[in-house]
């Protein structure tokens, strides 16, 4: 059955139905429909020239088909293409037409408005491409493969918009690539007008794009793309009405942007699933009465609903309107179904001759599998206006499904020159409901639910408690609820208990595989007489019958109906921040790898704070703390994550479901402190559902759906170069190949994490030694971080190159980072950006070095996660691909100036712009240095956490059990009494200097202390410190390969590195000089 369509789309809430109707005419399609000029602002096209690829003007005078006539303000005059000769229009080396208009100077445009010629469909175009020349005389293609939604010979010559972010163009050039008309593809092209539009201030234009989003019927398209369409529409109309409030449109454009870009995406979506038409041979119909006397065969009987002809249609008998329409007896017709069936969707189609009769109100009664009577829709409108002229269109009567074995109808108003003395009805088309694709699996999470007390009755309690309730009822084959921690007010033994006994009680309420599954909170940590031991305890007693893991980690994980639940917990009992150890680290990317190890499948991780600068707010309370970027560094191996938080008790119309580079942020409510509600979670193959459930009402708050895709679309934005050396190559860690050829025989050694490259030159011509890229990693006009970690050797500082695409004689475009004696600089190519650091980084020790650019904003520069410049580059274009350069670690773009001696380590290349508050932890401002009976832990003065507080340590910790406690007037602590040869766990635990008692941070360090068998000097082991020691380290710092040498008692001055300077303290020694 093909259903007409009409523009305008009326959508009616009526009881539990849903009723739309449509019309004649043609449907919305997004970027094709003529928008009107609201958000835009039209040029005036005084001056603008243009020209074609042919034109015809040999019979029509004055010009009017030259290319011109497209410009000239008269709809009656066109361009065409030359029809003479259509061999030499097409031809191989050219086979597109094309229009080129000249703007008469740089203009800012964001609509192209294409009108064809009015009396014919020949020439008009189906499909385009768009380049525009901006102002740096560039092109750049801003429309591939454009169509607009004219159907082949249909008669339609109105206007088609083309819609596009705003540029800056001295021209456009527009390539027509398939025209309508009698010629075939591609013989023929014309239009009448081309209009040419700016954008209105921004928030009119931002209002134009809302408007338009608004416009596309949502339900057309799959869940997945109905709820981003919608979630996309939410946010801009938040970002609007801000602007509107405060008057700062500084996040106007972005959100018009992205707005658009979401429009696009829901176009090109799937279309949803559609009810399924019955097959309506075993039906029959009946009415209260039928005019058949002068139509033969039955076409005015009840029967003609259902023949499937919209040319005959049943009628009331018009010659007895008194015996047909009493006060009480309105028109009826009644549809048996032929048996049982299930019925969502039925369709009216008046007849098609004129508008008397048609339905305007009604009530829908339908007849159960047990044959009572059930009225589904009361006072139903279908939506027409009282004797409107276009009476064609059908409407669409939606309701939730009913096994029904017949349907009445019972029409209590009509239209027609006698008003309600008649009823008529061409087709009644009856559907069922759409196939409804089953969630793989579904669960619950909560958060928050900070009960107090021991009364299970009251409270906080009471909220969980119908909670439960609720989620028992509703949802009773879920496969787990889920609480992201902030059990308790105060985390003590009888709240605690309490809590976990109410657990118990519900646990087999549910199917066999169900599980509670429970992540520990700051309340639940912080403030306890007996510290984390206690905490400890604790959690691992009260929560044992509810995990299956059986390890002694507080940190475990769950497999249920195959979805993988993991649980990630604080280590130390910080007071709102997090200790997350290496070893969970390890294990967290281990987990998530388990059966999982290409990433494509989602898995679902459970702590309490949030990540930085995820979502509003979870950067208060320092987020999960310093071992931040650690995490997020595993979860962007897999973008396909999705981690639960809580924390920050986000309402209904603040939670996120955030894409990101490392994941999906989900920010989950509070119980008693967002309005008792929680997520409903479904998990498809392609996609991850998320409702909010209001357990205070008992129903789900659509409005609020997120929809999750996947594969994650913000992984495009993640890594792009990932190198650590750790397996001696400069392989690239990411899926993007992006591989290092390493030239020369670098070394190898320990590094800032795990191993490190050395390289060394001489300083002369072509470089010995160094690492090349190649030159296929484009960054485009992505915003790009650019990282590494860094160790100055012992050779002389000149201008060296240390890591860019960038030619040390010819540069105009890319990016360097290089070394001098001052420091290390950063530039660009084209000048955009320069910036330089102190000298202090020349000091032998460890130290990372970043640049961020985010094209709309800022570049900034960091070393050691401080911030060293920063400049606005928003308007300076700046390019970082320099063509043909190749990018090279250790020299520049053609393999001179190399370094003469550095260290590096992690070097990382992402397409986004990283935050301040997340660079602020990629570097440890703590270093430790190991001796035979002791360990020094020395910390930067001058790092400042993300709140701007200098660090303050508060204790150190010795594999967990033994507390020293430190000043924190002192920038350094020796540990003493350790054992040679001894491996430590050591924790640095940080304090606010304003509320000591409020723990921050904790740092963990793996150490080995020395052997002390032989003294720190003695490198040949002959118990005695003499020349021999020195000429061994002098022959070391030289590269000659060495039987007995042991490095680990070279380092005299005990500055990381082994040198001549070492090898001078021995001489030293050896000669009695101190």
């Amino acid at each position: 059955m093909k259903i007409l369509a009409r523009k305008n789309v009326i959508s009616v809430l009526l009881s539990a139905s849903m009723l739309t109707s449509v019309a004649c005419g043609s449907v919305f399609s997004g970027f094709a429909e003529n928008t009107g000029t609201d958000g835009y602002l039209e040029l005036d096209r005084t001056g603008m020239t243009a020209t074609a690829c042919t034109q015809y003007t040999d019979y029509i005078c004055n010009g009017d088909s030259c290319a011109q006539a497209m410009l000239d303000g008269n709809e009656n005059s066109w361009w065409h293409t030359d029809w003479n000769s259509p061999a030499d229009i097409i031809r191989p080396e050219h086979p597109y037409h094309w229009v080129n208009i000249d703007l008469n100077g740089a203009k800012t445009i964001s609509k192209i408005t294409y009108l064809p010629r009015n009396t014919q469909s020949n020439g008009r175009w189906l499909k385009f491409d768009v380049i525009i020349t901006d102002e740096n005389d560039k092109e750049v293609k801003i429309i591939e493969n454009g169509t607009f939604d004219y159907v082949e010979d249909d008669g339609d010559f109105t206007s088609r918009d083309i819609v596009f972010d705003p540029v800056t163009a001295k021209s456009v050039k527009i390539l027509i690539t398939d025209t309508d008309g009698q010629g075939g593809v591609q013989d023929h092209a014309d239009c009448a007008e081309l209009y040419f539009y700016g954008p209105a201030n921004p928030i009119d234009s931002l209002k134009s794009v809302i408007a338009e989003a608004k416009k596309l019927n949502a339900d057309e398209k799959t869940t997945q793309a109905k709820y981003a369409l919608l979630n996309a529409i939410a946010k801009a109309e938040e970002v609007l009405a801000e602007a509107e409030e405060t008057g700062d449109d500084a996040n106007v454009e972005t959100a018009a942007k992205d707005l658009r870009g979401a429009i696009k995406t829901f176009n090109d979506a799937a279309e949803a699933v559609k009810p399924l038409e019955l097959d309506r041979a075993d039906m029959s119909a009946e009415a209260c009465s039928q005019y058949t006397d002068k139509i033969q065969d039955g076409d005015a009987c009840a029967d003609a609903v259902l023949d499937n002809n919209v040319a005959t249609w049943w009628h009331t008998d018009w010659r007895s309107p008194a015996h047909v329409i009493t006060p009480d007896h309105p028109h009826w017709i009644t549809v048996d179904l032929g048996g049982v069936k299930e019925i969502s969707q039925i369709t009216y189609q008046p007849r098609a001759n004129q508008a008397n009769g048609r339905w305007l109100k009604y009530n829908l009664i339908v007849t159960d599998e047990n044959g009572n009577e059930i009225t589904v829709i009361e006072n139903g409108d279908m939506g027409y206006t009282e004797d409107e002229k276009d009476f064609c269109y059908p409407s669409v009567i939606t309701f939730d499904p009913i096994k029904a074995k017949s349907f009445k109808f019972v029409i209590t108003d009509t239209d027609g020159d006698s008003k309600g003395d008649h009823a008529a009805c061409s087709e009644l088309y009856v559907y069922a409901p759409a196939p409804v694709e089953k969630p793989l699996a579904t669960f619950e999470v909560i958060s928050d639910t900070h009960v107090s007390g021991t009364d299970t009755n009251s409270g906080n309690y009471r909220y969980l408690t119908d909670a439960i309730e609720d989620i028992k009822k509703q949802f009773p084959d879920t496969s787990a609820i889920i609480n992201c921690g902030d059990i308790a007010d105060y985390g003590n033994e009888e709240e605690m208990s309490t809590y976990f006994g109410l657990l118990g009680e519900y646990v087999d309420d549910f199917s066999d595989d169900f599980k509670f599954i429970n992540a520990l909170g700051n309340h639940d940590i912080r403030w306890k007489s007996g510290g984390y031991d206690e905490v400890y305890e604790r959690y691992m007693r009260l929560n044992k019958p509810f995990r299956t893991d059986d390890s002694d980690n507080i940190y475990y994980d769950e497999w249920i109906n195959g979805c993988h639940f993991i649980v990630m917990n604080t280590e130390w009992d910080t007071k709102d921040r997090w200790f997350v150890s290496d070893e969970q680290l390890q294990w967290l990317r281990e987990k998530i790898a388990e059966n999982n190890e290409d990433g494509s499948k989602p898995v679902f991780v459970i702590a309490h704070p949030p990540l930085r600068d995820s979502f509003e707010k979870s950067s208060e309370w320092g987020g999960i703390g310093v071992q931040d970027y650690k995490i997020k560094e595993v979860l962007r191996d897999y973008p396909n994550t999705f981690l639960f938080t809580g924390h920050i008790h986000a309402t209904k119309t603040s939670t996120t479901v955030l894409p990101t580079d490392f994941g999906y942020m989900v920010d989950v409510p509070s119980i008693p402190y967002s309005g008792q509600i929680g997520y409903h979670v479904s998990v498809y193959s392609d996609r991850v559902e998320f409702s909010l459930y209001d357990y205070a009402n008992n129903k789900v708050l659509s409005e609020y759906d997120k929809v999750a895709q996947l594969p994650n679309p913000a992984a495009e934005n993640g890594k792009v170069l990932d190198v650590n050396f750790d397996n001696e190559t400069a392989d690239d860690r990411t899926d993007n190949g992006n591989n290092g050829t390493v030239v020369g025989d670098v070394e190898y050694v320990e590094g800032y994490t795990g191993k490190a490259v050395h390289i060394v030159n001489d300083g002369t011509g072509k470089a010995q030694q160094y690492i090349d890229f190649g030159d296929v990693l484009k960054l485009d006009d992505s915003d790009v971080t650019i990282m590494f970690n860094y160790k100055a050797g012992e050779k002389t500082f000149e201008d060296q190159v240390i890591f860019g695409n960038v030619s040390s004689n010819d540069a105009d475009a890319g990016y360097s980072f290089k070394q001098t004696a001052e420091g290390i600089d950063f530039s660009t190519g084209d000048g955009a950006f320069d910036s330089e650091s102190s000298a202090r980084y020349q000091d032998g020790k460890w130290h990372n070095f970043a640049v961020t650019i985010d094209r709309d904003g800022k570049a900034i520069y960091y070393a050691d996660g401080i911030k060293v410049s920063e400049e606005d580059v928003s308007s300076a274009g700046i390019s970082l691909d320099a063509d043909g350069k190749h990018l090279i670690l250790g020299a520049d773009a053609d393999g001179n100036c190399g370094v003469k001696d550095a260290y590096f380590d992690d070097v990382k290349i992402y397409r986004h712009a990283i935050l301040e508050s997340e660079m602020t932890i990629v570097y440890n401002p703590f270093t430790i240095t190991t001796a035979v009976d002791s360990a020094t832990l020395e910390w930067d003065s001058d790092y400042l956490d993300y709140a701007g507080h200098p660090l303050a340590v508060d204790y150190v910790v010795i594999n967990r059990t033994q507390k020293i406690e430190v000043s924190d007037d002192v920038e350094s602590f020796v540990i003493e009494g350790l054992e040679p040869g001894t491996e430590y766990d050591i924790l640095a635990v940080t304090h606010e200097l304003d509320h000591p008692n409020n723990l921050q941070d904790a740092y963990q360090f793996k150490i080995t202390t020395k052997q002390n068998a032989y003294e720190l000097g003695d490198v040949n082991h002959d118990s005695k410190i003499d020349i021999n020691d020195a000429t061994l380290v002098q022959q070391y710092c030289v590269k000659m390969k060495l039987e007995n040498f042991d490095a680990a008692l070279a380092d005299l001055n005990n500055d990381g590195r082994i040198t001549v300077t070492d090898a001078t303290i021995i001489g030293f020694i050896a000669a009695g000089i101190k």
